[in-house]
């Protein structure tokens, strides 16, 4: 039996040309091979296996997505919304970080920046499990701290804004990392009270409240900790702008009582970094 490969150009008429019959086995096995591929295809046509509306009332948009190790997806974009599946927005634009399982269902959401526009473009997830995001940032509160460019209202201009993540969604590196850890005392030898504040060097000033300040006489007992319930009688309470001593809105005021026989005392700081440092002041009545 012959068979014909025939090819039809626009306005070719067989009626009025002659046709050369053809004997091309390999035409006629790739032509075969060609409509049972296309067969296949037809029959194994992708199906959506699950999809998801993630946001809120506003503007939501992802920007990034990445498979995890767990065969979940984590999925990093902008927000500016604060119901519906978001919430913790600061203000304008967040940056909005969603971690789903492998069925598509939210594990759990994290809104994270400031009051002006923050907006993450990738994100991926690191060698201990976490996350790493990268984006835009034009806030200077909330979780953003650093900003280099102008934040007025007129004239904001954008940081670069990367945010490290822990497994479960909580930031783990926000921070300048300090290029020094000290303990200041002002002044020293006292004889009624004694300022005491952390320095960091020039980047920034440690947050008072993520250290823990003590002070120890020689024997090692404690004979001062910042103000509370369970507080010795002889607390450190927090400086003011009011009080006249130099650098006392920026740390501690120790006013050692009456019982407090002077001495050498140790002043010891230690961060939720388990970063420490100590240092020596002497009491003279």
């Amino acid at each position: 039996m012959r068979s014909f490969i025939i090819c039809l150009a626009r306005g070719f008429n067989p009626l009025f040309t002659g046709l050369q019959p053809l004997v091309h086995t390999g035409s006629i096995l790739s032509l075969a091979l060609f409509l049972f591929a296309g067969a296949c295809l037809a029959q194994t046509a992708p199906t959506i296996q699950w999809q998801r509306s993630l946001g809120g009332s506003n503007s939501d948009w992802a920007h990034s997505i990445q498979q995890t190790t767990d065969s979940g997806f984590i999925v990093a974009g902008s927000s500016d919304s604060n119901d519906g599946d978001v919430s913790g927005n600061h203000g304008d634009k967040d940056y909005w970080v969603v971690k789903l399982n492998s069925a598509g269902n939210t594990e759990w959401q994290r809104a994270l920046g400031g009051s002006y526009w923050d907006k993450a473009f990738s994100i991926h997830q690191t060698s201990d499990g976490g996350f790493i995001v990268a984006g835009m940032s034009e806030s200077n509160d909330g979780d953003v701290s650093g900003h280099h460019g102008s934040t007025h209202p007129d004239s904001v201009r954008p940081d670069y804004w990367v945010v490290k993540l822990s497994p479960e969604g909580k930031i783990t590196e926000n921070t300048i990392i300090p290029a020094q850890f000290e303990i200041n005392v002002f002044p020293n030898p006292f004889n009624s009270s004694v300022v005491i504040s952390i320095d960091v060097g020039a980047i920034h000033e440690l947050p008072l409240q993520s250290a823990q300040i003590e002070i120890y006489d020689l024997r090692g007992n404690v004979v001062a900790t910042p103000f509370g319930a369970d507080a010795p009688l002889s607390p450190l309470s927090r400086g003011t702008n009011e009080q006249s001593v130099s650098g006392a809105s920026r740390g501690f005021i120790w006013k050692p009582a009456q019982s407090i026989p002077s001495g050498i005392y140790i002043v010891r700081a230690q961060t939720s970094d388990c970063l420490t440092a100590t240092k020596q002041i002497l009491y003279l009545k």
